[in-house]
């Protein structure tokens, strides 16, 4: 009995000193190539990602040392996301976006899709053996506010697109859709006519997005 639990205490010393060693963005490549193989869609690891860079981003406001896994606790948690809340700036350092759009605090439905995919890489973790216990175990959760939110109604949703629609046709050239162009900020130099054939890329977002607030509204 004793040489197990020898055995025990130099198996919990070598995971610490793991944990210690390599970093939180080393381990969470590693978690990423593991979800790789379980061939999750390319939006959802995407999310995995900006998940990563926004708990990165808090991390360097408490301190310049290193990120270790070890710095991910209860407390770290919940003071990222009253970070989130009230002080990250939305949009801050978008090359694209003006100093109007960058507000204060994310939204409350961001926050919760940023919650549930850290506790997708902690339990992925956990079955890792890389945490002596979950830092969610004693969390005390996040309340978002309770505010109407405006939904335009379908045929609004419509209407909109006629307008769309109007202005595309006054387009006497269609060449020039494509002899002009404008950055993005992933792709590079996109022509227009590329930036429209992205419209309905970017509305199927947004319809995944409610998707995702109402099964977390469910959970």
């Amino acid at each position: 009995m004793k040489n197990r639990k020898y055995q025990n205490d130099n198996l919990t010393r070598e995971q610490e000193k793991k944990i210690k060693r390599e970093s939180v963005k080393i381990i969470f490549e590693k978690f990423l190539e593991a979800k790789l193989k379980q061939n999750l869609r390319v939006r959802t690891l995407n999310q995995h990602v900006l998940l990563f860079k926004n708990i990165e981003n808090f991390h360097v406001t408490r301190t310049e040392k290193p990120f270790y896994l070890t710095d991910i606790t209860t407390e770290f948690i919940s003071d990222w996301v009253y970070w989130q809340k009230n002080i990250c700036i939305k949009n801050e350092n978008h090359r694209y976006m003006s100093k109007h759009a960058q507000t204060v605090g994310i939204a409350d439905a961001t926050i919760e899709g940023n919650i549930k995919y850290l506790k997708a890489f902690v339990n992925w973790c956990m079955k890792e053996e890389l945490f002596p216990k979950n830092p969610f175990d004693k969390f005390e959760g996040f309340k978002k506010d309770s505010t109407d939110i405006d939904i335009l109604t379908k045929a609004e949703i419509n209407s909109l697109l006629k307008v769309l629609m109007s202005v595309l046709n006054t387009v006497e050239d269609s060449s020039a859709l494509t002899e002009k162009s404008v950055p993005h900020p992933f792709l590079g130099q996109l022509p227009l006519n590329q930036w429209i054939e992205l419209i309905y890329l970017h509305e199927q977002r947004h319809i995944e997005q409610i998707k995702e607030i109402k099964s977390i509204a469910k959970s």
